[in-house]
């Protein structure tokens, strides 16, 4: 199975003195995992490394045992940020055929087509990204992350800002993208969306990683981060 791998990476903010310290992990195809922690234990920080916008101070990235450079991590990985941005004034046809130019992607308009309608968007495809309401913005954004169809996704607080209805058909994306063999690696601090979607769920504090948990049960998982949070 195709892997993701950091291995004892370290990152110092040097203005604040926050750091990301030896920090060690796996990802698989096909699993989706937490990224669990209070604000400010380095959840972002660790995922802007992973997807390159900072840069380690030292320690390696991995796919299948080969290292891989920034390069590889832009095209086999994909960031969805919180403060995800596109040309907002643009409509979402022109941001598609936008992302498609600059990443080299020969889709057709009928496939274009099918991937708006597959997220009913499509009757708003002329309008601009600033209309659309964060749910539908959201459903939109999900769509350019995963339009060069990256083998692994990392998702920042996927969750902020939506309703219940918006909330599950999110959660439907996520699961459908780890079905079709991708990995789901999405940071949070709302414990039952961990615990719904998650069989591993790696705990982060003050930039070190605690405890990596594996549990087959989802019950299991939340009962056991409600009780870390409830002592630490």
């Amino acid at each position: 199975m195709d892997s993701f791998r950091m291995e004892k990476i370290n990152f110092n903010y040097k203005e604040s003195g926050f750091a990301i310290k030896n920090f060690s992990f796996q990802l698989n195809r096909g699993e989706i995992v937490g990224l669990v922690g209070e604000n400010g234990a380095g959840k972002s920080t660790l995922l802007n490394l992973i997807a390159g916008l900072e840069k380690n101070e030292s320690g390696a990235f991995f796919i299948d045992d080969r290292e891989i450079t920034i390069d590889d991590r832009k095209n086999k990985i994909s960031y969805l940020p919180t403060n995800f941005e596109l040309y907002e004034y643009l409509s979402l046809y022109e941001n598609l055929f936008f992302i498609c130019n600059i990443r080299h992607l020969n889709f057709t308009m009928e496939y274009l087509q099918n991937l708006l309608q597959d997220i009913d968007l499509w009757e708003k495809r002329n309008d601009s990204v600033n209309s659309l309401s964060t749910g539908l913005k959201q459903k939109f954004y999900f769509l350019i992350a995963t339009l060069h169809q990256p083998e692994f996704l990392m998702i920042d607080e996927p969750f902020t800002g939506l309703d219940p209805k918006q909330t599950l058909i999110f959660q439907e994306k996520i699961f459908d993208f780890a079905k079709k063999g991708g990995c789901v690696l999405f940071s949070s601090h709302i414990l039952d969306f961990v615990a719904n979607l998650c069989k591993k769920v790696i705990l982060i504090k003050e930039g070190l990683k605690i405890e990596e948990i594996h549990e087959k049960e989802t019950s299991k998982v939340q009962n056991y981060l409600e009780n870390y949070f409830k002592n630490v």
